[in-house]
């Protein structure tokens, strides 16, 4: 038979207040989902070097939600890397849809070629 403490009175008011932090989390991570959703999402700028560079390894968090999108792309529309499609059409993150670039092998997606600048999701 298995012997149980019974948890004291200190603990269960400590019991309590954790259960009570969860909660406010919860809410407060649903409030960031909610808000990151209707955000317009805007990324910093790139410098020149930044944009001559062809292996360019910038990452493309969102400045006013902190949303993390993987990989900045200066050719894709929304400026964000893509890795995959759908019956010829890329969702960009604002969950519009634009046609893939003249000449992509869907075939050939994976996350090593961003389908707008062929760049690899691991990066330097």
């Amino acid at each position: 038979m298995k012997i149980v403490k019974k948890i004291s009175g200190e603990g269960e008011v400590i019991q309590k207040e954790i259960a009570d932090l969860e909660r406010t989390i919860g809410l407060a991570k649903d409030e960031i989902r909610a808000l990151s959703a209707n955000c317009n999402h805007e990324f910093r700028e790139l410098t020149p070097s930044e944009l001559k560079d062809e292996w360019m390894s910038v990452g493309a968090r969102c400045l006013v939600c902190g949303a993390h999108f993987g990989w900045r792309c200066k050719k894709s529309p929304d400026s964000v890397c893509h890795y995959y499609s759908s019956e010829g059409k890329v969702e960009l993150i604002d969950g519009t849809f634009v046609n893939v670039p003249e000449g992509h092998e869907p075939d050939n997606e994976s996350d090593d070629r961003c389908i707008f600048d062929g760049q690899p999701d691991e990066r330097k």
